[in-house]
């Protein structure tokens, strides 16, 4: 919201201002993706599902990652790591991934995230 402010002010040659009160609110709300989730899956319990599952394929393929197994493991990795993402109640994440990717590092974050859901 800030930056579009801004713009607009420097448009006009007006000088920029400094909106911390935003900002904060700007940053509370790009860290509720889990807390959007959840209310994703509310929604869909009332239309008679139990659960929803998330399933991530060619991730080698897009611009971004352009076939390069340690692109794509960059790409991917800090979804596979996130524990707490992968453990929301109601949610199943499949990843189909290369097997060029790092997989001894996938296999840890896997044994990990199963070790945690015994306890």
């Amino acid at each position: 919201m800030e930056s579009v402010v801004n713009f607009i002010l420097k448009n006009y040659d007006l000088e920029t201002i400094d909106l911390p009160d935003v900002k904060h609110e700007e940053k509370r709300l790009s860290e509720t993706y889990k807390y959007q989730l959840e209310n994703l899956l509310i929604l869909v319990k009332k239309l008679g599902f139990k659960s929803i599952y998330i399933l991530v394929d060619r991730i080698d393929e897009t611009e971004q990652t352009g076939n390069n197994p340690e692109a794509t493991y960059k790409l991917i990795q800090p979804l596979i790591k996130d524990l707490e993402l992968l453990g929301l109640k109601g949610y199943g994440f499949k990843f189909f991934l290369w097997d060029k990717i790092e997989l001894k590092t996938i296999r840890t974050a896997i044994v990990i995230s199963t070790n945690r859901d015994k306890n």
